[in-house]
């Protein structure tokens, strides 16, 4: 193997490891290559990689790589060194990002990184710690309407400071996506008289679950949380054919 092959064979590794899916065949071939070129790694993949880890911490929890997205990365990074193997590069300054080979591999990890990281459902909004928190939140209690949904339980928590909030259910009849929805409903006399929609969802499993609320418009002075059942995708208005909980905050 000739030393261009190895070196880009060892940024292939490198990149590997720090995606953490290496067989233990390749975590030996990286051992020896590393000890025979322990100069050609300078640390930048791995700096490249913590930076951006570092960023995301904070929003949102740490999840491992796809396996199929990973060989892409690798393969993406050994594309990369390949191209650029016999260009000149004039160093723009000394450190670590000092040959093109170990620039394109950062750019290849970085690149599916943070692709990854929009793949990555972050939480949005203030999350439910942030709800329960809130100076002004208020939470009702929700009780069943309509049979079959008379033994409905729970509560609603929102904030009009925040604009956020959610239901906590107990007891809803799991439904089917394809048949119908479930749709919330939050009345506020104070803006309009009809009802403003408070997103659509769904019960995948019995036993208590959290919804989030997707209020379309501003909401300041909550008189009532209804959830009705309606066609899948939800309605403009409803008929309140099937009214299934409800919630009034005192």
């Amino acid at each position: 193997m000739s030393d261009s092959s190895t070196i880009q064979r060892l940024e292939d590794l490198e990149a590997g490891r720090i995606l953490g899916d290496l067989s233990e065949d390749e975590w030996q071939e990286l051992e020896e290559l590393s000890k025979k070129h322990h100069d050609a790694l300078d640390g930048s993949l791995e700096w490249a990689a913590a930076q951006l880890e570092a960023s995301l911490a904070g929003n949102r929890a740490a999840e491992k790589m796809p396996a199929d997205l990973s060989g892409k990365v690798r393969a993406g990074t050994a594309d990369f060194v390949t191209d650029s193997a016999d260009e000149k590069v004039t160093p723009i300054s000394a450190g670590w990002w000092k040959s093109a080979p170990a620039a394109w591999a950062v750019a290849a990890v970085l690149t599916v990184l943070l692709a990854l990281s929009w793949l990555i459902e972050p939480e949005t909004g203030s999350g439910f710690a942030g709800i329960d928190s809130a100076p002004d939140r208020i939470e009702s209690p929700f009780a069943g309407v309509d049979e079959p949904y008379a033994t409905v339980s729970g509560a609603v928590i929102w904030s009009d400071e925040l604009q956020e909030g959610y239901m906590r259910l107990e007891n809803m009849p799991v439904n089917d996506p394809a048949e119908k929805q479930y749709q919330l409903w939050i009345v506020d006399p104070s803006r309009d008289e009809a009802p403003v929609d408070g997103g659509v969802f769904d019960i995948a499993e019995d036993g208590t679950v959290r919804i989030p609320i997707d209020a379309k418009l501003r909401v300041d002075d909550p008189k009532a949380f209804l959830i009705t059942l309606e066609k899948p995708g939800g309605v403009v208005k409803s008929s309140q054919d099937v009214k299934v909980a409800l919630a009034t905050p005192s």
